[in-house]
C-alpha cells in the first residue's frame, strides 16, 4: 500500500473517531490541525473592547423604486422549500445537502456543498450565538451581530444609534470560504471557488449586509489553531466580491470590503451588521466571493478562519427598469416638444418687444421734434415756413441726390439736424465748414426735414 492511501485511510479513521458524536465539525479544519483554542479571558475581553470603540466602516444604502428593487428573503426559500433546523439553529441538511439553496421564486441561488464530513459556500442559520467557543468545529455558526438583521412590519431595516438592529430570531446566511479545491485524496488541486450567488437573469447590483463570524472575529484577535492573531501592522482580513456575466463568467469588476484591519497598532472590525454597496460591479448574472487574508500558509492558504455572514443581497430588475426608462424618455420627449414651442413662443415674443421698442423710440423722438418745434414757433412768433434761401441760408440743391450743400455765416453752438417723415432724427452736426456739407447718399429717398436753429426747411431726396 503506497504512502498516499495509507495517508487517506488514516484521515478517514481520525474524522470517524472525532466525528462519532459530533455531525456538524468541518472535515478541512480538522484535517489541517485546527484545534480547540485555549481561554485567555482578560486579553480577550481587553482586546474585544478596543475593537468595539475602533471606527467601524460604513456604507450607505443605495436607493431606487422599491418596485424594482429584489431584497433576498430568507423567509421565502424555494429550494429547499423549507429549512429545518436543529437546536443551535442550523439547517439540518448543511453537511447532508450537495445542492444549492434557492430564494426568491429562484431569484437568487447560493452555491452549497454537504459531503458528509464537510460543508462549504453558504448555510442557513438562526444561530445567535456571538460568544467566544472552546469548540470553534462544533459551534461557527453565529455571528458577531447577535442574530439576523431585524425589520419592521413594511421589511424596512430597523436601526438605533448603533446601527442596524440584530434580530435573536431572524435568520442569515453563514459562508464558509475554500481556499483550495482537493482531489480524492485531499490533495490542493487549485484556488477554491466556493461562494457564488447566482441570478436568473441579468440585475442591477445595489449592495448587500455582512458580518463577521464570531471564530474569525476572536481569532483575529488572540489566534486560534493555525492562524495566528492580526496584530501586525498592514494585518487584513477581507472580502473580494467579484461580478459575473450572464454566463456567470468573471468579468474584471470586483467590490472589496475589509472584515478587520490593523492598522496605527490598532484592530479594527465590526460587531455589527454592515452594508457594502455594490452598484459599482453594475449589470450582473451573478457574485463570486473570494476571502483574503495576510496570515497564510504557503501550501494550504489562508490561515483565518476563512467564515463570514450575509443577509439582505439587493439587485434592482433591469427589465422593469428599462420599461421605467422608456416611459421617462416618452415623458422627456413630450417635455422637450413643449419646450420647442415654448422657445418659438418667447422669440416671438422677443420680436415683438423689439419692434415695439422701435416704434416706441420712433413716437418719442417725433413726440419731442414736434414739441421743440412748436416751442420755436412760440418763442419766435413765426410759422417756420419752409425756406430755400432766407436769411443768409442757402441750401442747394434741392431736391438733392448725393452732396446738400448749406451755405451760411456759422455762428458757435450752430446745429444743423435733419428728420424723415417719421420725425426720427437722422443726422445731427455742428457745422465746421464753408459750406457745410450733408452727404445724403446713404438715405432712402423722400421728404425730410432740414433744422437749423429755430427755421425748418423740406429737403427732397431722389
Amino acid at each position: 500500500m503506497n504512502k498516499t492511501k495509507l495517508s487517506f485511510l488514516l484521515i478517514l479513521f481520525v474524522v470517524g473517531q472525532a466525528f462519532a458524536q459530533q455531525q456538524t465539525k468541518s472535515f478541512a479544519e480538522y484535517w489541517f490541525g485546527i484545534t480547540p483554542q485555549q481561554q485567555r479571558e482578560t486579553q480577550l475581553r481587553q482586546s474585544a473592547q478596543q475593537a468595539n470603540r475602533a471606527p467601524m466602516l460604513r456604507s450607505t444604502n443605495a436607493t431606487a423604486n422599491s418596485s424594482r428593487i429584489i431584497t433576498l428573503d430568507l423567509t421565502n426559500p424555494t429550494v429547499p422549500t423549507s429549512f429545518d433546523v436543529d437546536t443551535n439553529g442550523v439547517w439540518v441538511g448543511t453537511l447532508n445537502n450537495d445542492a444549492p439553496i434557492v430564494f426568491n421564486d429562484g431569484t437568487f441561488s447560493f452555491s452549497h456543498i454537504g459531503e458528509m464530513f464537510f460543508w462549504s459556500g453558504f448555510t442557513y442559520s438562526r444561530n445567535a450565538d456571538n460568544t467566544e467557543q472552546s469548540n470553534w468545529i462544533m459551534n461557527h455558526f453565529g455571528n458577531m451581530a447577535g442574530g439576523g438583521i431585524a425589520t419592521d412590519a413594511q421589511g424596512n431595516v430597523m436601526r438605533d444609534e448603533n446601527g442596524v438592529i440584530a434580530d435573536p430570531d431572524a435568520p442569515y446566511l453563514v459562508a464558509y470560504w475554500t481556499a483550495l479545491e482537493f482531489d480524492e485524496f485531499w490533495s490542493p488541486v487549485g484556488p477554491g471557488n466556493s461562494n457564488n450567488i447566482h441570478l436568473n437573469g441579468v440585475f442591477q447590483a445595489i449592495g448587500v449586509y455582512v458580518n463577521n463570524s464570531p471564530w474569525a472575529y476572536f481569532s483575529n484577535i488572540s489566534g486560534s489553531g493555525t492562524a495566528r492573531a492580526l496584530n501586525q501592522e498592514g494585518d487584513f482580513l477581507r472580502l473580494i466580491i467579484h461580478a459575473l456575466d450572464e454566463n456567470q463568467e468573471r468579468n474584471g469588476s470586483t467590490v472589496v470590503h475589509y472584515l478587520a484591519k490593523f492598522e496605527n497598532g490598532i484592530l479594527t472590525q465590526s460587531r455589527n451588521w454592515e452594508w457594502v454597496d455594490l452598484s459599482a460591479l453594475g449589470l450582473i448574472g451573478g457574485v463570486d466571493i473570494t476571502m483574503e487574508s495576510t496570515d497564510n500558509d504557503p501550501m494550504w492558504g489562508m490561515n483565518t478562519p476563512a467564515y463570514f455572514v450575509m443577509d439582505r443581497f439587493t439587485v434592482v430588475d433591469v427589465a422593469q427598469l428599462l420599461s421605467h426608462v422608456q416611459v421617462l424618455q416618452e415623458q422627456v420627449s413630450d417635455l422637450q416638444s413643449d419646450i420647442i414651442e415654448l422657445n418659438d413662443s418667447i422669440e416671438t415674443l422677443n420680436q415683438l418687444i423689439v419692434e415695439w421698442i422701435e416704434v416706441t423710440d420712433y413716437l418719442l423722438d417725433s413726440i419731442a421734434w414736434l414739441h421743440q418745434a412748436l416751442a420755436d414757433c412760440e418763442s419766435n412768433g413765426t410759422s417756420n415756413v419752409p425756406f430755400t434761401s432766407t436769411e443768409h441760408i442757402q441750401i442747394f440743391p434741392n431736391p438733392v441726390a448725393d452732396q446738400l450743400h448749406i451755405a451760411h455765416d456759422w455762428q458757435p453752438g450752430d446745429i444743423v439736424e435733419l428728420f424723415n417723415m417719421n420725425g426720427h432724427r437722422v443726422f445731427s452736426a455742428q457745422p465746421n465748414s464753408y459750406p457745410f456739407t450733408i452727404d445724403m447718399s446713404p438715405f432712402p429717398n423722400g421728404s425730410y426735414i432740414l433744422r437749423i436753429g429755430n427755421r425748418v426747411a423740406k429737403i427732397v431726396k431722389r
